[in-house]
């Protein structure tokens, strides 16, 4: 008992605890410990109140609650122990937390692909001309590797926060694309480049907010949305206006199809 007393006492004062913070404890330890009990039924003195508190009986069945830390190597000690005690249970903010997350991530990654697939399965039903869908397609693989890039640069890891501006990206691009590839075919390129400079630079100012946000998860949507509809812009504004002269059969104008 001295022993402990000194162990405590050193350890308050490495940690600059006050000489009197623990006597409200050590009045209390020392009532457990005159308190009498039976010992054929009751644990003896002081270690009744910690039976209370940590040992629950109902009926047949006793439960024993205990305290370890919140560390990857205890949980996985505590799952080894419960492949011998099936009815062991586990309680940590930490593994719930990242259970938690890695479901949502999985479902979200679930819907994006999905979303992703009938993005390009209905741009391509509506369009209907090989050509036209492939050009179309260009600023959207343009601007989501772009975007993946941007967060390797800025060293981000894959979330749920990047999925979800992936698929506006996605969808932000093949907009694009299809405007100027229908504005070649039908000799309207001035008109709609306007209108597509509009939507991008509202777009990427709008999202250029976020890259002075302070949260991880904004500030990494913020990365994504500018790099990707900035490259996917510039790709459907420069590039595909010189692939239709390169190859004028992918997208003759209307005239000439």
């Amino acid at each position: 008992m001295q022993a402990f007393r000194v162990n405590v006492t050193r350890e308050a004062a490495a940690l600059d605890f006050s000489d009197q913070a623990f006597e409200p404890f050590w009045k209390l330890f020392d009532g457990w410990r005159e308190t009498s009990a039976d010992p054929a039924t009751e644990p003896i003195g002081f270690l009744k109140p910690l039976r209370d508190r940590f040992v629950h009986e109902q009926g047949n069945v006793v439960r024993v609650t205990t305290f370890v830390p919140d560390e990857p190597r205890c949980l996985a000690g505590a799952q080894q122990v419960r492949e011998t005690i099936p009815s062991l249970r586990t309680v940590s903010r930490k593994a719930f937390s990242a259970g938690l997350s890695n479901m949502i991530a999985r479902e979200v990654l679930r819907v994006s692909l999905m979303a992703a697939v009938l993005i390009v399965v209905l741009s391509a039903a509506l369009i209907r001309r090989v050509g036209m869908v492939l050009l179309a397609f260009v600023p959207a693989v343009v601007g989501m590797v772009w975007g993946n890039a941007a967060m390797a640069l800025f060293g981000l890891p894959l979330n749920i926060s990047n999925l979800i501006a992936g698929i506006i990206v996605l969808g932000l691009s093949i907009d694009y694309g299809v405007c100027m590839v229908y504005a070649h075919r039908r000799g309207m390129r001035r008109e709609i480049f306007r209108a597509v400079t509009l939507s991008a630079l509202t777009t990427v100012l709008g999202a250029g907010v976020l890259l002075l946000a302070r949260h991880p998860a904004f500030f990494s949507i913020g990365v994504t949305l500018v790099a990707g509809v900035s490259a996917g812009y510039l790709y459907a504004w420069l590039v595909l206006p010189a692939m239709q002269t390169l190859w004028p059969r992918l997208n003759p104008p209307e005239g000439e199809a």
